[in-house]
């Protein structure tokens, strides 16, 4: 109902959080990854344009996981989480930079192979410790 309203009254101020709210859960579980691809993708540029990064930000981590699960290419997937990496830390957005952290931890262990993902270097390190601090509540 949420996603017909905004759809039809064209409330772009609601898109972002709704999409991300539906597509990121309910609908990657009901339609398959592949089908909200798009939508996860078009909350993230609605997000952007009007300025509700955070919900554009935590749209394109969305978009990324469903993209991995949905099987696509570790190497476009790697450049693309790059990408929004890199505006997330542009728009100190650590939550969604830190799970696109772990997403290409993910990648590079399937590229390179499974040692890759002991914990050897000083991100994973970081990223451990921040999680302890913060008493292991979602970075």
């Amino acid at each position: 109902l949420a996603i017909a309203l905004v759809d039809m009254l064209k409330a772009n101020e609601y898109l972002p959080q709704v999409y991300l709210a539906y597509f990121s859960g309910a609908a990657s579980w009901i339609r398959g990854a592949k089908l909200t691809l798009e939508r996860l993708l078009r909350g993230y540029q609605v997000g952007m344009q009007i300025g509700d990064i955070e919900n554009a930000m935590l749209s394109a981590f969305s978009y990324l996981i469903e993209s991995f699960i949905y099987g696509r290419s570790l190497y476009e997937l790697e450049r693309e989480a790059d990408t929004y990496m890199k505006q997330m830390i542009e728009y100190k957005q650590m939550v969604p930079k830190d799970l696109t952290l772990a997403l290409q931890y993910a990648i590079l262990s399937l590229k390179k192979g499974p040692s890759l993902m002991v914990c050897q270097n000083v991100q994973h390190s970081d990223l451990l410790k921040r999680a302890i601090e913060h008493n292991n509540v979602p970075l």
